[in-house]
């Protein structure tokens, strides 16, 4: 005999499925923003809305520029499809689940000797760093001028948020090199 109820957890559903003498099974599924690019500092940033199971992002449904959020909720505005933000939510999700695996496949192994440990080790610590460049390096999260300028466009900026673009872009008054000198002479 199965008996099936939904309960809420964190804006999902969450059913929970008791099969008699097996015990309980829970599947959590629903929707969520993943995928976090395009991040202009003080702005707005890209997120699409995916379905997922386990939160795993599997469906992408739509994008987003988002202006803020707060709880379960935000405020954005419905863009164009943004395959960045799918990739990268992908990406994060895949490499944080394979560096999980990998680690305890690592940990498992370890028990077993010191020959069977070593491969799962270095691929478990290369998915977990891959995961964090994915998810916090500069270069993976922020929007370049000209995309900012763009979605920028898209959501119609008033011109205080345009100088907004160009003071966070704008060229750093410093030189390039540190260490150069501007005789050159020997």
């Amino acid at each position: 005999m199965i008996a099936f109820r939904a309960i809420g957890l964190a804006g999902s559903l969450t059913w929970l499925a008791i099969i008699r003498g097996v015990g309980a099974v829970i599947i959590i599924y629903g929707s969520r923003l993943y995928g976090k690019v395009d991040v202009v500092p003080g702005l707005f940033h890209v997120e699409t809305k995916f379905g997922h199971l386990w939160y795993f992002p599997l469906i992408p449904v739509e994008t987003y520029l988002v202006i803020s959020k707060s709880g379960d909720g935000f405020n954005g505005i419905r863009i164009p499809f943004s395959f960045k933000s799918v990739c990268y939510a992908w990406l994060r999700a895949g490499t944080l689940i394979a560096g999980i695996i990998a680690s305890i496949v690592a940990l498992a192994e370890a028990k077993n000797g010191p020959e069977g440990w070593l491969t799962p080790a270095i691929v478990g610590v290369s998915a977990l760093g891959s995961f964090a460049v994915f998810t916090f390096h500069r270069g993976s999260t922020h929007a370049s001028y000209g995309r900012a300028c763009q979605l920028g466009d898209l959501v119609g900026l008033t011109p205080q948020g345009r100088e907004i673009i160009e003071r966070i872009y704008a060229p750093s008054q410093a030189p390039s090199d540190p260490f150069t000198r501007s005789d050159q002479g020997f």
